[in-house]
C-alpha cells in the first residue's frame, strides 16, 4: 500500500511540473532574440516548470543586423 501511495504522489508531482505552459510565459521559447543595441543574438530554450534559459549565440548575430 505504501508503494501505491508513493507512486500516486510521484505522478501528481510530475503532473504539476508542466502547469502554466499555456499561460503565455513560454512565448519566447525556442526562438532567437536580438539585442538592438549590441546586435547580439540569443537563443531562448525551455527549462523545467515556467523557466527559460537564455544563451548567447554568436553565429546568429548575422540575423540581428
Amino acid at each position: 500500500m505504501k508503494k501505491f501511495v508513493g507512486l500516486i504522489f510521484i505522478l501528481l508531482l510530475l503532473a504539476g511540473c508542466n502547469v502554466g505552459r499555456g499561460a503565455g510565459y513560454n512565448q519566447a521559447d525556442d526562438t532567437i532574440l536580438c539585442n538592438p543595441d549590441t546586435k547580439h543574438a540569443f537563443h531562448v530554450r525551455r527549462g523545467p516548470g515556467d523557466t527559460s534559459f537564455v544563451q548567447r549565440v554568436p553565429s546568429g548575430d548575422k540575423v540581428c543586423v
